[in-house]
């Protein structure tokens, strides 16, 4: 726990997720507007009083924009990532621990997948399945896969010649309990660490589908859909794209800072040097 306090990288991290989560599931207890609400006559009104971010072309309040897409984020990296984590450890782990041509096909699997560019297999996967959420977090959970898969397998290799796993293959455990209880558990830190960077990468490119507009279609709100409607403005009325573009910037932040400080914390090495 003292490590935690001390560890003022992680604390700000942790802080500014926890605002994002707060804002996600009390939206509409913070702002008295509906995302869709338009009022003509305060299109691309500047921040005032009344729009303390201002309004699109349409008159809506992008500060509730700006909320109500929080919870979009969230939703979307949040699933994909937890995809990503189940089907890529699950692969690591039967990859590392057994070896030989299982590990040689489920590499070679996940080789093929890691050489497309995240961006490019993301408009080819929703180009064929559809523009729909589900889509996207499926796409997204498809890309960052390799990952979770490299990261486990690696730490799985690094452990299953240990005493204490040669010991439980000696006393009989079976394959299951040895990579469930002995295995996993220990490899734990380097997945939460890979997790928490991952879904800074998931917002981003959520944003950019959204932005592409292969992602959450309007007039939901979406971040990234917010920056692409508002590049016809940003001369007359910046505000329209500068306050998306900053919740974007601020939850990256946030989530690489909490990933960089649970790596110094869980990292056996780089916990002596704090």
């Amino acid at each position: 726990m003292n490590r935690l306090i001390k560890n003022y990288v992680f604390l700000l991290g942790v802080i500014i997720v926890l605002l994002y989560i707060f804002i996600s599931l009390f939206t509409s207890y913070i702002t008295g507007y509906t995302p869709e609400q338009m009022n003509p006559d305060d299109m691309l009104s500047a921040p005032n009083k009344k729009h303390i971010f201002g309004t699109d072309q349409f008159g809506r309040d992008i500060f509730t924009r700006i909320v109500y897409g929080t919870r979009v984020s969230f939703l979307v990296a949040t699933s994909s990532v937890a995809i990503s984590l189940m089907t890529g450890v699950t692969v690591g782990l039967i990859s590392g621990f057994f070896g030989g041509w299982i590990d040689n096909l489920l590499m070679r699997v996940m080789d093929v997948i890691f050489t497309f560019p995240a961006m490019l297999l993301a408009i080819f996967i929703m180009a064929v399945l559809g523009e729909t959420i589900f889509n996207i977090v499926l796409a997204i959970g498809i890309i960052y896969t390799p990952q979770f898969a490299r990261v486990s397998r690696a730490s799985v290799l690094s452990v299953k010649n240990m005493d204490y796993i040669q010991a439980a293959i000696a006393l009989g455990v079976s394959r299951f309990g040895i990579i469930t209880r002995h295995i996993l558990k220990n490899i734990l830190a380097s997945i939460i660490v890979q997790a928490s960077l991952t879904l800074s990468l998931a917002i981003l490119l959520e944003s950019a589908l959204s932005f592409l507009g292969l992602g959450v279609q309007p007039p939901a709100p979406s971040w990234g859909n917010m920056l692409s409607t508002s590049r016809e403005f940003m001369i007359i009325a910046p505000w329209t794209a500068i306050f998306p573009g900053l919740a974007i910037v601020l939850l990256v932040l946030g989530f690489n800072l909490l990933g960089d400080g649970l790596r110094d914390i869980l990292d056996p090495k780089l916990r002596r040097m704090l």
